[in-house]
């Protein structure tokens, strides 16, 4: 047993992981640019802008946290099955479809939680006129849940496929849609209207729907979309797969918000001192989320591919030798960021 534990990975292990950790890695950094990108472009509106939306991201990214711990094992069931197909024009469609249905689910209980969000910021203890500017940004962002819970849905059972470079090709389009309908529809640039904080709500409705659609129709296909639409009781939910969901989900949502639920703590409390520390605190969080976060979720995303299809295999060395090439991977990878924190600290303290 001790010797399985220790079992070292071999060099096609980690070119494995980064083959399919960096694309993900660019991913996730193209989608914090989404959010980089609202900040900017809500700043250069005005700082009340900036602080109403750092208000309203802070109670909708605890729905959103729920919803992707509820979402993650798409990953471990989709990794298991396409596995043991042995085959890529083998993909468990089945699984996918079900995540739809606990997309459905999650978004009903979050949109009547945002619809009434200028009063639960009301309560809270917020200013009233920074709350109805969260309110009127709002309206139009709250329709973007469905989307995103979709989305990161069908990027999951990518991800359980090792097709990490569609992933980061979409995510870049989606940036690149998104800083565009930001600079025009808050502004009034390029023909569009100038909505001021609806615009960006809006662009998000926008740039998430396109996105989780061609991601959709990635795994689908046209053909397989339009043939399976028309056979009965295809789109039924299947309670089995919806209890693993639930079964699997619900600790993994309970991490997430133990782990970051702080940053939304802090965001409201950042609200009763005043606007310019709510603008602060949001910029703070994107800068710290883009930095620390998109290599180490991407590796740790694809040592539970690996680790679940060895699982299903019932190989526990190839699950120690994912786990501890995953390891020895994030390491190689974080060690500049390490060592350039490592210098500006020493740089500071001599000043």
């Amino acid at each position: 047993m001790i010797e399985t534990i220790f079992k070292l990975p071999i060099l096609s292990d980690f070119r494995a992981i980064l083959n399919t950790a960096l694309p993900l890695g660019i991913s996730y950094m193209g989608g914090m640019l989404i959010g980089v990108t609202d900040g900017v472009m809500l700043g250069r509106l005005s700082p009340d802008a900036l602080g109403a939306a750092g208000l309203a991201l802070s109670i909708c990214n605890i729905m959103m946290l729920l919803g992707w711990g509820m979402l993650f094992p798409m990953v471990v069931l989709v990794s298991r099955r396409y596995d043991k197909k042995c085959s890529r024009t083998r993909i468990p469609f089945e699984v996918i479809r079900q995540s739809l249905w606990v997309c459905g689910i999650l978004s009903i209980p979050s949109y009547a939680i945002l619809w009434n969000t200028t009063h639960i910021l009301i309560l809270s203890g917020q200013d009233p006129t920074l709350a109805r500017m969260v309110g009127q940004y709002m309206d139009y962002y709250l329709w973007a849940i469905f989307p995103i819970f979709a989305r990161a849905a069908f990027a999951l059972a990518l991800i359980a496929m090792h097709r990490t470079v569609t992933i980061a090709i979409i995510t870049w389009l989606e940036a690149t849609l998104n800083i565009i309908l930001d600079y025009g529809l808050i502004f009034g640039k390029l023909g569009f209207p100038a909505m001021g904080m609806a615009g960006a709500g809006l662009a998000s409705v926008i740039v998430y729907s396109v996105g989780h659609t061609i991601l959709f129709f990635s795994i689908f296909g046209f053909r397989q979309f339009f043939r399976e639409i028309r056979v009965k009781n295809v789109w039924k939910p299947n309670w089995d797969i919806l209890g693993q969901f639930t079964r699997l989900g619900w600790p993994k949502g309970l991490e997430y918000l133990i782990i970051n639920a702080i940053f939304s703590i802090f965001a409201l409390l950042s609200g009763w001192i005043s606007i310019q520390t709510i603008a602060a605190n949001t910029i703070a969080l994107q800068i710290v989320a883009l930095v620390s976060y998109t290599l180490p979720w991407a590796v740790a995303d694809i040592v539970t591919v690996r680790v679940s299809a060895a699982f299903a295999g019932k190989s526990h060395v190839d699950m120690w030798r994912a786990l501890n090439g995953g390891i020895m991977v994030l390491f190689v990878l974080l060690l500049p960021l390490m060592m350039i924190f490592w210098g500006l600290i020493r740089l500071t303290d001599e000043i």
